[in-house]
């Protein structure tokens, strides 16, 4: 009589022992022996990766190749090449929806290669970079904020907070509403300042308010008006060269541009 087949689950049990899963010599070894780590793994996209800056074994990048001719450079030149490499870069922070909740903006590459260049770069990266959040949703800069670790906040030099433009046909007395505004993103403004210790001018964005300015410049003023929304005006780096107008105004903590 044949012997009995063994059952699928025997199999399987068999199939998943210890020593099935690591080699001989090590099967009755501490490798063995697999335990829960108590690390917080998170990518370079916006995110510290343990409390102390660090990245985990697994995910570190491999030491730095000793022939790089890059590497060989003094360390105050990689400082500036890196500083040339962020000059101007501004990262758009994507909005999570219902569908997308893990969205992360891309690493640049430079952050992505060996633990020396990503040590030396990072605080340069944070510092040079504008973060821009748009829409300015309160839950998304707190939850940023408090990922990347009090470090890497200390290095943070740009966060600009964009917000959607009113809509004027809405409003029954603008002058009243935009105050209302204004006031209300600058307290929200101040108070991220203090609670996560960020330097003044660190958080930026714009608030329409309602004023009337004089111009000595009548022609600029016409020329202006031409490409100005209705009852809103763009930036404008001079207040003297609008009149009796919406003014849209650069403010950061602390005090106005």
């Amino acid at each position: 009589m044949a012997p009995k087949p063994k059952s699928w689950k025997k199999i399987r049990r068999a199939a998943a022992t210890q020593r099935r899963l690591v080699p001989q010599a090590a099967a009755g070894s501490a490798v063995a022996q697999l335990s829960k780590t108590s690390l917080t793994v998170m990518d370079h996209a916006g995110k510290i990766i343990r409390n102390d800056g660090t990245a985990p074994a697994g995910m570190r990048s491999r030491n730095a190749p000793q022939d790089s001719k890059f590497l060989a450079l003094p360390e105050a030149v990689r400082k500036r090449i890196y500083q040339h490499v962020f000059d101007g870069l501004t990262i758009t922070m994507p909005p999570k929806s219902a569908s997308n909740r893990t969205a992360r903006y891309p690493a640049p590459g430079i952050l992505l290669a060996c633990r020396l260049i990503i040590r030396e770069a990072n605080p340069v990266f944070y510092a040079t970079a504008t973060f821009y959040f748009v829409p300015w949703i309160e839950y998304r800069l707190k939850a940023w904020l408090k990922r990347i670790g009090p470090g890497r906040r200390a290095w943070l030099k740009n966060i600009h907070l964009g917000v959607q433009q009113p809509s004027w046909g809405d409003m029954d007395a603008p002058k009243e509403v935009l105050q209302g505004q204004a006031q209300d993103g600058e307290a929200k403004i101040e108070r991220y300042r203090r609670e996560f210790e960020l330097e003044s001018g660190v958080l930026k964005t714009e608030l329409y308010i309602d004023g009337t300015f004089w111009s000595s410049s009548p022609k600029e003023l016409v020329a202006a008006a031409h490409w100005a929304p209705i009852k809103c005006w763009h930036w404008i780096k001079e207040p003297s060269e609008a009149v009796a107008c919406i003014l849209k105004k650069p403010y950061k903590a602390g005090g106005e541009v």
